[in-house]
């Protein structure tokens, strides 16, 4: 979309995902498991 306009991307940066947000000591690159409730956050409806 952004290059239909010339526009470029640097760089993305994601803190939420659905309504799982992030933690701030989440260093870029780290991941971590999910757990349930994370997933029921993530999949839940209006999120």
């Amino acid at each position: 979309m952004l290059a239909a306009v010339s526009n470029r991307v640097e760089a993305l940066h994601r803190s939420q995902i659905g309504g799982l947000a992030l933690s701030a000591d989440l260093a870029p690159g780290q991941w971590r498991w999910l757990s349930a409730a994370d997933l029921a956050l993530i999949h839940s409806p209006g999120a």
